[in-house]
């Protein structure tokens, strides 16, 4: 789509394309500048009306779903946002949130507090990325099978590049021992290390098992494996208590489908969301169920030391704090910009990921604190 508007002494043209992207062409300057995005490429809206406006020339475009005033002034170089939907995105120690977009093929690094632009690396076909402890740096997974760790200056790590998984990687993880597991989408688990230079199977492939995520679950090098069973005659999700010896106990299990897993920092709390939202706990006789709400969620994330979690639910544009007990009650929410694709947390910031490519960077502040 195009729109002209003509001031005393300026002229511009407008340009939309079917990507999602606005352009505002300077007819006197002969200036090409582009202007904030209408929708991700992923997210396929359809303009409507796309017309200048008197007097101060700006745009004013609207889709089925929104409409918006458009600044013919480009917005700073930089800006916390993808050209498509955040695939995921993790908060790094050192305050960092890094974010990639699967069809963009770029991984980024923005300060967590302002969101400034602090590193950016073209990654072929990215498929999943975990934070490395300690460090700035994360781990990159491909759907080429790839593995490798890469910094906030965009450099690979000389002799951190590990072989090929052949199938595409779905999980990451950075044990305490410094290793790292990776997981394919057929089940399959390899453990590489510093000093390895083969990988060492955890798990080989089933035919019966899709791997979804893998998360810490404290010491010991234990972690949680989320994945979908087929091997019972029918398609279970399921949370497995796992080691690097392939020994997996059973934790959580359901028909229904689980949109998002969080676990928190020493590995004794999950919080499984889905249809509804359940949190369980481990104790001296195992696991227990310790909370349910009925609601649906699409995203979750432990946060305030595994006292709260952050919420995003799929029929709301808002991000919620629950609190992580037999209550699960509301103690907070923001209005959300849109539909959340990622969530995050690390101590009390949450770094959120958007459908149309828009990052947010939350501090969650307990009542009695600052404002």
């Amino acid at each position: 789509r195009c729109a002209l508007c003509f001031l005393d002494s300026e002229a511009f043209g407008f340009l939309g394309t079917a990507q999602g992207n606005i352009a505002c062409w300077d007819l006197k300057a002969k200036r090409l500048l582009r202007l904030e995005d209408y929708c991700a490429v992923t997210e396929q809206e359809t303009l409507i009306l796309f017309e200048s406006l008197l007097p101060n020339g700006n745009l004013l475009i609207t889709t089925m779903s929104r409409g918006k005033i458009v600044s013919r002034h480009p917005p700073r170089p930089g800006a916390a946002r993808h050209s498509a939907t955040v695939a995921d995105c993790v908060l790094t120690e050192g305050g960092k949130i890094v974010s990639f977009g699967a069809q963009e093929q770029l991984v980024r690094w923005f300060e967590a507090d302002g969101l400034r632009l602090c590193g950016t690396r073209v990654i072929s076909a990215p498929s999943t990325i975990a934070r490395i402890p300690g460090t700035d740096d994360i781990r990159v997974g491909t759907s080429e099978g790839l593995v490798m760790r890469v910094a906030p200056d965009g450099e690979i790590k000389g002799g951190e590049a590990f072989p090929s998984l052949r199938e595409p990687v779905v999980a990451l993880l950075e044990t305490v021992g410094g290793e790292t597991i990776a997981g394919g989408k057929s089940g399959k688990m390899f453990r590489f290390g510093t000093d390895r230079c083969c990988p060492g199977p955890i798990r080989h492939a089933t035919g019966l098992r899709s791997q979804c995520k893998i998360l810490p679950a404290g010491a010991n090098n234990l972690f949680f494996s989320i994945y979908q069973d087929c091997e019972r005659g029918g398609q279970t999700w399921v949370v497995s208590l796992t080691g690097l010896s392939g020994q997996e106990e059973r934790v959580f299990s359901t028909p229904d489908r689980l949109a998002a897993v969080a676990a928190n920092t020493d590995g004794t709390a999950l919080c499984c969301a889905g249809r509804t939202v359940s949190t369980l706990r481990r104790g001296r006789r195992g696991w227990t169920a310790t909370g349910s709400r009925a609601e649906a969620a699409e995203c979750v994330a432990f946060l305030h030391d595994g006292a709260l979690v952050a919420v995003a639910r799929p029929d709301l544009p808002w991000i919620e704090i629950w609190k992580a007990d037999d209550s699960m009650e509301t103690v907070a929410a923001i209005e959300a910009p849109g539909n959340v694709s990622c969530l995050c947390t690390e101590r009390d910031y949450i770094g959120v990921g958007f459908r149309s490519g828009l990052l947010m960077s939350l501090e969650y502040r307990s009542p009695g604190g600052r404002a």
